[in-house]
């Protein structure tokens, strides 16, 4: 995969956002199920500030910096972590297109939240040590910018590799299982990956994972701000290095004139792209480093 086609990719995504921003009319899900005839329990309006700082996922065009740099195709962070391991913050949202035949959402851009919480919207039948919220919002209605919300509750009992099972119903369900588990991946490589945030005035917005690297490559054609002739530099890290203190003579090498200077960062970190706003945010492993070393 070469940056070129990574950069499409982001393209893309940014489309997405646009479009996002441009929605007209966001509401509750219809209460009665089309397919069933039953009521919805599920009908449920979300803010759409719910849905801010979303990963792209998708299996044709999903962004993976670190596998572009290696050659490798992207591949779906997955995990058997359970709600313990996160110490009940787990908060994720990923875009996609629906690409599920015969289900209602099929071809739709949707937006999900999961995250765990402890007071469901509505009340459900059965108990679980840990309840995992699934919010959804889907575009139904591209060109008129028309989206729905709705609501779905998982529980697990935090047994490793076992299924969560829907709370209304109390079956087991193995493809929410599934993006759940890849919600804790997503989770735990937040703190490993850098990310390019971009977003709009509603608070939604796009969480694009990448590598130092990788933002640098991304954002080589962010706006010029008013009056600039030259691009102002990005947030960059700076390594550990020993420099010739001012007072030394000239290609002095003497240790009593050198003096160590720690690694830092340097650089703005907002910018702006296609006229949204963006911000690099470097990977939170590396600010922890940078802040305990003495």
């Amino acid at each position: 995969m070469s940056i070129n086609q990574d950069r499409a990719s982001v393209e893309a995504y940014a489309q997405w956002l646009l479009r996002l921003l441009d929605l007209k009319k966001v509401s509750k899900a219809r209460r009665i199920n089309a397919r069933t005839s039953l009521e919805r329990l599920d009908a449920h309006r979300v803010p759409l500030d719910h849905f801010k700082d979303a990963i792209p996922f998708d299996s044709e065009a999903a962004l993976n910096w670190r596998g572009a740099e290696h050659g490798d195709q992207p591949a779906d962070v997955f995990t058997i972590a359970t709600p313990a391991d996160v110490d009940n913050r787990l908060n994720v949202a990923t875009v996609q297109r629906c690409n599920d035949p015969g289900q209602e959402d099929d071809g739709r851009m949707l937006l999900r939240r999961v995250r765990l919480v402890k007071r469901p919207l509505f009340p459900v039948p059965r108990a679980a040590r840990y309840v995992v919220e699934l919010a959804t919002l889907a575009v139904t209605d591209e060109d008129r910018g028309v989206a729905e919300t709705r609501v779905s509750y998982f529980g697990s009992d935090g047994t490793p590799g076992g299924l969560f099972a829907n709370l209304v119903s109390g079956e087991p369900d193995a493809q929410a299982t599934l993006m759940l588990r890849i919600a804790f991946g997503l989770q735990f490589m937040r703190h490993y990956d850098w990310h390019v945030r971009v977003q709009g005035p509603k608070g939604t917005g796009l969480l694009i994972p990448a590598t130092a690297a990788g933002c640098r490559n991304l954002l080589k054609e962010r706006d010029l701000t008013e009056g600039e002739v030259r691009r102002a530099s990005l947030v960059h890290l700076v390594a550990e290095h020993q420099r010739r203190k001012p007072s030394a003579p000239t290609g002095s090498t003497d240790p009593a004139d050198l003096a160590w200077v720690r690694e830092h960062s340097r650089g703005r970190r907002q910018f702006t792209w296609n006229g949204m706003i963006g911000e690099v945010l470097p990977a939170q492993d590396v600010l922890d480093r940078i802040a305990t070393k003495a």
